[in-house]
């Protein structure tokens, strides 16, 4: 077990990702729609209008997000990789 006192902790890691929509899916958009990221048993869910960015016929993305959910900072981004459909 690892104790982590009750000073803040200052650490910082980066995690790089991607995913792949089912073939039903319909898309997501991150400026209307709660946005949540698992690592392992953590959740974080990101409530819906809290990122930036624009989605429009032609784009998608990329999506910002700055801010402090449960105590942590948190600073994500969401970008397309590929082609997108707005709705």
């Amino acid at each position: 077990m690892i104790d982590i006192g009750t000073a803040p902790n200052t650490d910082a890691f980066v995690l790089k990702s991607s995913f792949t929509l089912g073939s039903t899916s319909k898309g997501i958009n991150p400026l209307a729609q709660p946005v949540t990221f698992q690592i392992g048993t953590l959740a974080v869910t990101i409530p819906p209008g809290s990122f930036t960015g624009t989605i429009t016929s032609s784009a998608f993305g990329p999506f910002f997000f700055t801010g402090t959910i449960n105590g942590v900072s948190l600073h994500a981004a969401i970008a397309g990789s590929g082609l997108a459909t707005a709705h």
